[in-house]
C-alpha cells in the first residue's frame, strides 16, 4: 500500500461512537500500522498503564475498538516506516480537524466577536421588552382616560374596553 493511501482506508472503516466521535477495530488499527492484529494486542496488554480503558479503547463484547487518542498513543509504541508513515498522516488529519475549533475560541477577535453578539441581542431583546412596556402602559393609560371621559358623559362603554 502506498504512504498516501494509509490514513483514508483505515478511516472508511471507522464506526461512530457517540463520546469518541468515532472508533476503529483493532484489525484496522493494525492494518494502518503496518503490523498483525496480535501486535496491537500485545502493546494493549504490554503499556496498560498507559493505555486505558474508556479513553483509548472501549469493549464491545470480546472486541476492543480504538478511540482517536488510542490510535495516537498505540503509536507510540510501533517501530516501522508504515507506522511512521501513518503516524505523520494520522497527525496532520488530526491537526486539521481541531484548527477550526481552536482558531474559533481561542481567537480574541473571534471571542470578542460572540460576546459582543451576544450581548448586542441581549440589549435589544431588553430595550424591545422596555418599549413594549412603555406602550403597553400609554395604551392602559390612553384606555382609563377614554373610558372616564365616556363615563362622565353618561354614555355607555363598550364591552371590549373593559377587557384587556
Amino acid at each position: 500500500m502506498s504512504e498516501e493511501n494509509l490514513l483514508i482506508p483505515v478511516l472508511n472503516g471507522a464506526l461512530p461512537h457517540p463520546e469518541h466521535n468515532w472508533i476503529l477495530s483493532t484489525r484496522l488499527v493494525a492494518e494502518g500500522y503496518g503490523v498483525k492484529p496480535e501486535t496491537i494486542r500485545s502493546h494493549k496488554a504490554n503499556h496498560a498503564d498507559e493505555i486505558l480503558p474508556e479513553q483509548h479503547f472501549v469493549m464491545d463484547g470480546t472486541q476492543t475498538y480504538w478511540t482517536q487518542a488510542g490510535v495516537i498513543r498505540l503509536g507510540m509504541f510501533i517501530k516501522s516506516d508504515q507506522a511512521i508513515a501513518f503516524r505523520n498522516q494520522a497527525e496532520t488529519y488530526l491537526v486539521q480537524a481541531l484548527k477550526p475549533t481552536v482558531e474559533k475560541f481561542n481567537t480574541p477577535s473571534t471571542l470578542l466577536d460572540a460576546l459582543v453578539d451576544d450581548l448586542a441581542d441581549d440589549i435589544l431583546a431588553q430595550e424591545i421588552r422596555d418599549r413594549l412596556d412603555q406602550r403597553l402602559a400609554t395604551k392602559r393609560q390612553e384606555r382609563a382616560a377614554l373610558v372616564s371621559a365616556v363615563g362622565k358623559l353618561g354614555l355607555p362603554i363598550p364591552q371590549k374596553w373593559h377587557s384587556a
